[in-house]
């Protein structure tokens, strides 16, 4: 009786163990997904690139609203990036998407 006791117990464990396995990886995949998004805005945004901003946008509709919580790596937003580089297409465009972003401060 033990031994089916210890057994059940263990391939619960083992079975807890690979779903919070999954779920780390998953957790993990979703991070790099989304840096890599936030690193190709940024290179699209230095670019002026507005198809890649398109492309993007529509990968992740959430994109800039992530991006004004967690900033770039060089505290900058996008917005305020594509300004400062002198992208006015650019930055009109972002404007017109994520109005709020032109209130924030970096």
């Amino acid at each position: 009786m033990n031994h089916i006791i210890f057994s059940i117990i263990h391939n619960t464990i083992k079975h807890t163990l690979l779903l919070n396995t999954s779920l780390i990886k998953n957790i993990l995949l979703s991070i790099d997904r989304l840096n890599i998004l936030i690193i190709k805005l940024i290179y699209a945004t230095v670019e002026g690139d507005m198809v890649a901003l398109g492309e993007l946008l529509r990968k992740d509709k959430f994109l800039l609203d992530r991006h004004i919580i967690e900033k770039s790596p060089y505290f900058a937003s996008t917005l305020h990036v594509a300004a400062d580089i002198g992208h006015l297409e650019f930055t009109l465009d972002i404007v017109g998407q994520k109005p709020k972003l032109a209130e924030e401060v970096d």
